[in-house]
């Protein structure tokens, strides 16, 4: 069972450059400290408010801390790198195709298709900060005028829930076709306290532009200069390596325009003119509260060491006992909202409700990113053993409903299999050409109902034959485009587990268009050889492209479907 481990660790301050950073105080009684007014007293409360990774924590720190996660000069050592390595390549310098007179974007004839990360933005990863756009110093913002960013930053910040998911994997891909110019591996990558050397690709796009993924896995590096990469191949996998302070990934832009290389925001919005670098860029940020990770717990988190506050594997119990003093939960929430009201509810087994708390938190200011716990009183709620449910509203809008289980006497051994998943494919009708991408369906935030961190086995087949066989705790993979061929059945199985149990896999299957259907040549005729790989498949055949309508059999619907297409 992959319960959610807490690792001995030395005590490390943690300001996120992809996330955020919290207040270190010790959790008494809400009350009993001046928390949000309203909080009742059988309540305590982990954490009043964050800090934002660009702020003065201490008396004179700035980027003198080093809270830059990519600093100038580590930019300035890939910059000269990756140029010496384009002049060895023989790659001549390209200036930036769909760039205008003044270095910004005014269109791209291939813009980007996808994030170019394993998981699905708003469950489970998260851009939490942007570009800095503004050319003033101290000042910043980001391409929607926000203050989601701080002053320098250059790049975009993916953020991963917890180390617990850098440990499985979270896969990073080449955002477009191209030629690495730089690739470094090696250096650790579960940094809390930054660090100037860190696990890089760049990866130049033979037209002006350039991308960069910092922070990456040690030995997870796939690729080495020189070497030609698609769309939608992996790279390597996200971490805290370099100057990071918590696992994610820093994604640049570089174009080399008439200004030389400059950085760009490939977001547009009011504080950045000109179209989106993105296909489609709505999915990619929201503004709209959610959790992105929960737990319930047993332990007193104001005593583990290293702190809760940590981006470590959190506790979590698959039973709590009537006896403990408190039912206890930590939460991950986006974009928490301004005097957020909140209100918790706990619903008893017998149907009666023990408790429904509200209250406003009293901050003056969106959070970004908050992570934080509360502990209920048992006694207060009362000893009842069964199945109860643990609700949990942000200014009206239910994150959770959550069960959990009260016993009188906690088996140490109790674990129940992931819950039940679906799979679908994005694009969902791809051609040739298409970066593909297997995307989990799961109930956001119940992936397990023991709160496992659950793994998710990927297996990629062609007209039946594995082309991709990977493990990840990301809630989506994916293939690089030419992989499957016009006219070939794609298939991916999606299994998940808690390494212990496994719940049932999800399958979806699609035919690869650009070929007439019944086209199982790919020749652009349906005919008499396409007849006969027809009749060769017959009968049960996973995978196979004679399987038309995808139902796992070749038979009379398929050859019915062929007969229909016959090109005379």
């Amino acid at each position: 069972m992959s319960t959610r481990q807490y690792h001995d660790r030395p005590r490390l301050r943690f300001v996120a450059c992809a996330l955020l950073a919290f207040t270190t105080v010790s959790a008494v009684h809400a009350a009993d400290r001046g928390a949000p007014r309203g909080a009742p007293r059988h309540v305590t409360i982990g954490a009043r408010a964050p800090i934002t990774a660009h702020d003065a924590h201490d008396p004179g720190c700035g980027h003198a801390c080093g809270r830059d996660c990519v600093p100038d000069a580590v930019r300035a050592e890939v910059r000269r790198a990756a140029d010496a390595n384009r002049a060895r390549l023989g790659l001549l310098p390209v200036t930036c195709v769909g760039c205008n007179d003044e270095g910004g974007i005014a269109g791209l004839a291939t813009p980007f298709l996808f994030y170019p990360m394993a998981g699905t933005i708003g469950a489970d990863i998260m851009n939490g900060q942007f570009v800095d756009l503004d050319q003033t110093s101290p000042g910043f913002h980001d391409f929607e005028c926000r203050p989601y960013t701080y002053d320098g930053h250059a790049g975009v910040d993916t953020g991963l829930r917890s180390f617990a998911e850098q440990f499985i994997g979270v896969p990073v891909f080449a955002a477009r076709d191209g030629v690495v110019v730089f690739s470094q591996d090696g250096y650790p990558d579960t940094n809390l306290n930054g660090g100037e050397q860190g696990n890089i690709v760049a990866i130049d796009h033979g037209d002006g532009l350039e991308t960069q993924y910092y922070h990456l896995k040690k030995d997870s590096v796939l690729v080495d200069v020189g070497e030609t990469v698609k769309a939608g191949q992996e790279i390597a996998r996200a971490a805290s390596s370099g100057n990071s302070f918590g696992p994610h990934l820093h994604f640049g832009v570089v174009q080399n325009g008439p200004q030389g290389w400059t950085v760009l925001e490939p977001f547009a919005g009011p504080c950045r003119d000109g179209e989106s670098m993105w296909a489609d860029q709505a999915p990619l940020d929201s503004d709209a509260p959610f959790f992105a990770d929960f737990g319930i717990t047993r332990t007193d988190l104001s005593t583990i060491s290293p702190p809760w506050w940590e981006p470590w594997p959190m506790p979590a119990d698959a039973q709590l006992a009537v006896t403990d003093p408190a039912v206890v939960f930590w939460w991950n929430v986006y974009n928490f909202p301004t005097n957020a009201l909140i209100r918790v509810q706990f619903v008893r087994p017998d149907g009666s409700i023990a408790d429904d708390a509200q209250w406003n938190w009293g901050n003056t200011e969106v959070y970004r990113y908050f992570r934080n716990w509360f502990a209920w009183d048992i006694g207060f709620l009362g000893q009842q053993v069964g199945e109860w449910h643990l609700k949990f509203w942000l200014d009206g809008a239910l994150m959770i409903d959550a069960p959990f289980l009260m016993t009188t006497s906690v088996n140490p051994n109790f674990n129940r299999a992931p819950a039940p998943i679906g799979a679908a494919f994005e694009p969902a009708a791809p051609g040739a050409n298409d970066v593909v991408f297997c995307r989990v369906a799961t109930t956001p935030l119940h992936e397990d109902p023991d709160w496992d961190v659950v793994r998710y086995r990927y297996v990629w087949r062609v007209n039946g034959t594995v082309v991709r066989d990977v493990t990840t705790a990301a809630q989506s993979d994916a293939i690089p485009h030419g992989l499957a061929p016009a006219g070939s059945r794609l298939c991916c199985t999606v299994t998940p587990s808690d390494e212990s149990l496994s719940a049932a896999p999800a399958t979806t299957s699609v035919l690869i268009g650009g070929t007439p259907l019944g086209d199982l040549t790919a020749d652009g005729l349906v005919n008499g050889a396409d007849l006969g790989t027809l009749l060769g498949t017959w009968g049960a055949c996973s995978c196979c492209n004679a399987d038309l309508n995808g139902d796992g059999n070749v038979d009379g619907a398929d050859l019915a479907t062929l007969l229909g297409n016959w090109t005379n």
